[in-house]
C-alpha cells in the first residue's frame, strides 16, 4: 500500500486505542459519582462495573471475529 494510507491507519488505530482506554481510566471517578449521586452502595456499583466490562470484552470478541472474516490485504 502507499505511504499515506499507512500513516491514516496508524492514525485511526491510535485514536481508537485512547478512546477506548479512556472509560477505564475515568472509571473511578464514574463510581465515585455513582455512590454519592444516586446513594448505591459499594456492592451494587461493583456488579455495574463488572457488567460494564464484561460487556466490552463480550463486544472485543465479537468484533475480533468479524475481522478475521474481513480479508485486510484487500483493503
Amino acid at each position: 500500500m502507499n505511504d499515506v494510507f499507512d500513516r491514516r491507519a496508524l492514525i485511526v488505530i491510535v485514536f481508537a486505542s485512547v478512546l477506548s482506554e479512556y472509560s477505564l481510566l475515568v472509571m473511578p471517578f464514574i463510581v465515585g459519582a455513582m455512590v454519592d449521586i444516586y446513594n448505591l452502595n459499594e456492592s451494587l456499583v461493583g456488579q455495574i462495573v463488572s457488567i460494564q466490562l464484561g460487556g466490552m470484552a463480550l463486544g472485543a470478541i465479537g468484533v475480533s471475529g468479524l475481522i478475521n472474516r474481513i480479508n485486510r490485504r484487500r483493503c
